[in-house]
């Protein structure tokens, strides 16, 4: 288990992730990651390499106010 490094999500997977995250799904229809809460934490975990990233409360709190706010959402982006 690395805990460190990168997960990388096609977009539509990406998409499915932010949704996931948003409705607090462990069981995530990504693809691409799982999300688990072990006590406080949040570890997101890659389903194809060793990559676990772990969030404590105020990481993954910070990330789902900017999933909520669209921060994340680069669909303006792809279609330039």
């Amino acid at each position: 288990m690395l805990n460190a490094g990168t997960i990388t999500f096609p977009h539509p997977a990406w998409a499915a992730f932010l949704s996931d995250a948003r409705n607090g799904r462990t069981d995530t229809t990504n693809g691409v990651a799982t999300i688990t809460r072990i006590g406080t934490d949040t570890l997101v975990t890659s389903l194809a390499t060793e990559v676990v990233l772990r969030f404590n409360q105020g990481e993954w709190s910070a990330f789902l106010a900017g999933a909520a706010d669209g921060e994340f959402d680069f669909a303006g982006q792809l279609a330039a």
